[in-house]
């Protein structure tokens, strides 16, 4: 499946309200709708909206800005349009559905809000209700968002109606909008109706700024009503388009999970049968491309952290303009190792390697580091950390999608540092090569654990135990001497060779 991109404008001033139309009551204005996204916009015409943004009216921005996102919306989307304010000037009973609720009709949409005046005052309360009972809000999912530029002056409580839609209806959800300079008392009353329905609250004093607000909202609409579901990729990367602005034509933004943490990636953009680079970008979180239209893939992997296996290879199409603003989200995690000699003690420099629990590929690598940090696909893993001559740990965990986790990991290892002389507290000795074994109970050789060339005093890091080290001289004889090892002590050994 590709995903299909395509430019975004924002609508201002308006109450969203959408919900999925699964069925509708016999004689409602939704009867006869195909099943998907249903959205009535509820608009601000109260005499507020005669404010200026500068030195353009609110109704004038809400007027120019709904014409240029209409034409952006998806056709699929079942739209009514509900306006208040616009007819009385002292009523609070003054809402109506301008447009009913049906398929869309941008040129019956824009003629419809160019009859509108600012004229009255603000129901709120009344319009939240009255644009969830046309959505059946007790029979099914129904999300709105607000979009105003005041707080209710009609004696109603927007909050507590909020809370009781809430309480009452199968899935209700409030996101609002507040447009212009709304003072922080009036913030924390349109912040209530969201807060009180899970949804957000975004202030946006000006319409570039309401443009960005909004647009992730409008984006959120059609995603929620299966309208545009990102695409992903088999190793559960996502891409997803976003409704913010680019001075190019395509711009792409890496991230761990959808609207999270920003990630640093190398980017490779394919034709479609993956047989030509036509755009590449290295070490950045955001990949801003000059694309002509046509179908790419995304060939994508992470330089968060030290290692990793966070990559995505996705398809897309570039349709004609620009705001093509795209998302890859690996919808990875990560996970930092510390390494230590014991509990309490220094640091160690180690060997990690990091497979897939029950595979064999290597997913993320690190050599002589104390505190790699690996950004990994969701799943479960297996670390093998080694350190010294022959201590060696694994250990499982597992990495779920935006997790930021840290493990430390002790060795439980000693250290020992041995020297050759031909006599006690005489000078070591440098033509040397050591050996060191494993003991076994029987004082005979184990497993060879480390060698060492012409060190006269090497130190070596070992877990707990006991050992033979055998010593050989160049053109000379060769010794095998028993010493063991603790953790967390060092202990020094000077072994008696003769020459």
């Amino acid at each position: 499946m590709f995903l299909r991109i395509r430019s975004c404008g924002v609508v201002s001033l308006l109450l969203w309200c959408t919900s999925t139309v699964w069925a509708a009551e016999p004689g409602s204005a939704a009867a006869g709708a195909e099943p998907g996204a249903s959205v009535v916009l509820v608009l601000d015409v109260s005499s507020s909206m005669l404010g200026k943004i500068g030195k353009t009216t609110k109704m004038s921005v809400a007027r120019d800005v709904t014409h240029e996102l209409i034409a952006s919306w998806d056709p699929r989307l079942n739209v009514g349009l509900t306006a208040y304010g616009h007819r009385k000037s002292k009523s609070c009973e003054d809402i109506e559905a301008v447009v009913p609720l049906g398929p869309l009709n941008p040129e019956s949409f824009n003629a419809a809000v160019d009859g509108l005046k600012p004229t009255g005052k603000t129901p709120l309360a009344a319009a939240i209700k009255n644009a969830a009972d046309q959505l059946g809000y007790a029979q099914r999912k129904a999300t709105i968002i607000v979009l105003t530029d005041g707080i209710e002056n009609c004696g109603g409580d927007p909050c507590a109606v909020a809370a009781e839609l809430e309480k009452k209806g199968i899935e209700f959800t409030a996101h609002v909008v507040g447009l212009g300079s709304i003072s922080a008392a009036d913030s924390k009353q349109l912040a209530c109706i969201a807060k009180k329905t899970g949804g957000e609250f975004r202030g946006a004093k000006d319409a570039a700024a309401l443009k960005e607000a909004l647009g992730g909202l409008v984006q959120q609409v059609e995603q929620e009503g299966g309208l545009h579901p990102p695409v992903v990729g088999a190793g559960g990367a996502s891409l997803r388009q976003l409704p913010e602005q680019t001075s190019g034509n395509v711009k792409i933004l890496a991230v761990r999970t959808p609207g999270g943490v920003p990630l640093t990636t190398v980017w490779r953009i394919w034709t479609a049968d993956k047989s030509k680079v036509v755009g590449q970008v290295d070490a950045k979180p955001i990949a801003s491309l000059s694309l002509p239209p046509g179908q790419y893939r995304l060939v994508a992997y992470s330089l968060a952290s030290e290692s990793g296996n966070a990559a995505a290879d996705l398809p897309f199409e570039v349709g004609p303009g620009k705001n093509h603003v795209l998302e890859l989200a690996y919808n990875s995690g990560r996970m930092i190792f510390a390494t230590f000699e014991y509990e309490g003690g220094p640091p160690i420099s180690s060997i990690f390697r990091i497979r897939p629990d029950g595979g064999k590929q290597t997913s993320g690598a690190a050599d002589r580091r104390t505190k790699p940090g690996f950004e990994l696909m969701s799943g479960k893993y297996v670390a093998t950390v080694q350190a010294g001559e022959n201590a060696k740990l694994t250990v499982s965990f597992e990495v779920q999608p935006g997790s930021d986790s840290s493990q430390n990991i002790y060795l439980n290892v000693g250290k020992a540092r041995l020297r050759a002389v031909p006599s006690p507290g005489g000078k070591p000795i440098s033509k040397i090569h050591w050996n060191l074994y494993q003991r076994n109970p029987d004082g005979s050789r184990g497993a060879r654990v480390a060698t060492e060339d012409y060190r006269t005093h090497p130190r070596f890091i070992l877990v707990p135990g006991d050992y033979v080290a055998r010593i050989d001289i160049d053109g000379g004889k060769r010794t095998e001497h028993p010493f063991s090892v603790r953790t967390g002590a060092e202990s020094s050994e000077e072994f008696v060779v003769g020459q």
